[in-house]
């Protein structure tokens, strides 16, 4: 069983300023530098499918539309400091309940994300190019069809948050 960790190295902006502070064992990432958007994403591609991802919202900041927690496949570019989850190469629901795949928006809504919120991903393979996907806030659940370009069957998780104060743990 691989280790559910936050990675350190996407912890830093490209001014090398920390945006995210990382604490028990990396298993708890904090947003600690506001207005930047930089996705934090695991260690490794340790999610893997039919299992259960279970994150814990411990804290709350201001929402924004851009923020998120998800899975990404690897063409997804961590690199970009402008990046979001709402975008092709991820799965993700924002702060406010908005679920986007490849960056489309669902009309289903979940409940906002609020201190003490659960998010649970649940995900198998349907087909070589389809997964089904379940993302479960507290006890609100929507279920839909992931199209990916990746046949492997481990992904990354990651949480991006444009403003301070967000803590979440997996």
């Amino acid at each position: 069983m691989t280790s559910l960790e936050w990675s350190l190295e996407d912890c830093l902006n490209q001014n090398k300023l920390a945006v995210y502070q990382l604490s028990n064992r990396k298993k708890t990432a904090t947003k600690v530098f506001p207005d930047c958007s930089k996705v934090l994403r695991s260690q490794t591609m340790s999610y893997r499918l039919d299992t259960a991802l279970v994150l814990k919202i411990d804290e709350t900041g201001d929402p924004s539309n851009g923020d998120g927690i998800g899975l990404t496949t690897a063409s997804f570019d961590f690199s970009n400091a402008r990046q979001v989850l709402q975008c092709p190469g991820s799965v993700s629901i924002n702060s406010k309940g908005v679920v986007y795949v490849n960056g489309t928006a669902m009309t289903t809504r979940l409940p906002q994300f609020k201190r003490g919120s659960v998010v649970m991903f649940d995900g198998s393979r349907v087909s070589k190019d389809k997964l089904r996907v379940s993302i479960t806030v507290d006890d609100k659940l929507v279920t839909f069809d992931w199209q990916v370009d990746s046949e492997g069957d481990a992904f990354y998780f990651a949480m991006g948050f444009q403003h301070s104060g967000w803590q979440v743990s997996v």
